[in-house]
């Protein structure tokens, strides 16, 4: 995501006057990015400023769940598309509405400086008044919900659990519970691997105990914080979502640069470190799911990442509800 300068960075080349020849004397052009098949112009005055309303046509950038926002503009320089790339937003300002911006691919980017701190009035759909204070974010859904913190062995699941749990009681005043197959296993008596054993031979679903737990306590009307390797397989995903038809779940991937991950994996004394699996998981199990939330732990901590899990939770006032069972059949 990119904007303004960042938009023009992403370009083929930058075109500006030479130095020491002036803004209208011989110009040359620097070479950008390359990720745009476009070239910025610098100009010789000003061309736009002031505020904007925008309106996302080709999906709002970071994955946020916005049809609107209010932004700024502010530049001398115009931009030169070499294909017709689709727009990321339509720009209204005192003179009209024009489309702006590109959307390709993974990339969105535009001139607008857009405000983040009005994003809970503009997932709501409101316009808000520029002249004031953005509004508090809307309160977290009083009902039964489900944060599921799917990723690889060694990405941070377990501490960003506990963080979660911890910021929701001392902000929100919200007491949850944490599920997850390592302590699924822990609470078994004789050692995991017998037991593993004896659940392969007479059949019992291991994971589907944990599915049900989860459900049955989030249609209790609990908050549960779940930590799965849910991409292990399409099965459990389906099973999963379909325990959980109604209730709203924000699935977030938790993910970790793999040197990072390896000095994890390999530093760990609660288990036999096992750094081949868990870079499989990493490389090749890890679909997107519906809504999904990204979460890098490699250089962030697990306080800063539950906050923003926290905020996304906020924005929406709930998280988007399990998809349905054609859906479910969809995904797997």
């Amino acid at each position: 995501y990119a904007e303004c300068g960042g938009y023009m960075y992403l370009c083929a080349g930058l075109e500006a006057a030479a130095e020491g020849h002036g803004l209208d004397g011989e110009r040359r052009v620097w070479p950008m990015c390359g990720v745009l098949e476009a070239t910025a112009r610098m100009g010789q005055g000003l061309r736009s400023l002031g505020y904007r309303d925008v309106r996302f046509t080709g999906g709002a950038p970071l994955g946020l769940p916005l049809e609107t926002c209010r932004g700024h503009e502010f530049h001398w320089s115009h931009i030169e598309l070499h294909r017709p790339y689709a727009p990321l937003y339509d720009v209204t300002d005192r003179t009209g509405t024009r489309p702006e911006g590109v959307h390709h691919g993974n990339v969105r980017a535009g001139y607008v400086h857009l405000y983040w701190g009005g994003l809970a009035d503009a997932a709501a759909g409101g316009n808000m008044d520029m002249e004031t204070a953005p509004a508090a974010p809307a309160p977290l859904s009083p009902a039964g919900q489900v944060i599921l913190l799917n990723g690889p062995s060694s990405a941070g699941k377990s501490t960003l659990a506990r963080a979660l749990q911890e910021k929701l009681l001392a902000d929100h005043g919200r007491h949850s519970i944490i599920l997850s197959m390592d302590d699924l296993l822990r609470a078994c008596p004789g050692r995991p691997g017998a037991l593993l054993q004896g659940m392969a031979a007479t059949g019992l679903p291991l994971t589907a105990i944990l599915h049900a737990a989860t459900a049955e306590a989030a249609h209790a009307g609990a908050w549960v914080i779940v930590d799965h390797v849910l991409g292990e397989r399409p099965d459990w995903i389906a099973d999963l979502w379909r325990r959980l038809r109604g209730i709203p779940v924000l699935p977030v991937q938790v993910c970790c640069e793999l040197g990072e991950l390896e000095r994890r994996e390999k530093g760990r004394t609660d288990r036999t470190p096992d750094w081949p699996h868990a870079a499989r998981q990493a490389r090749d199990i890890h679909a997107p799911l519906p809504g999904e939330l990204r979460i890098d732990t490699s250089c962030t901590s697990p306080e800063h990442c539950a906050a923003r899990i926290l905020s996304a939770l906020a924005l929406h006032g709930k998280a988007m509800p399990s998809p349905t069972l054609e859906e479910d059949s969809h995904e797997a």
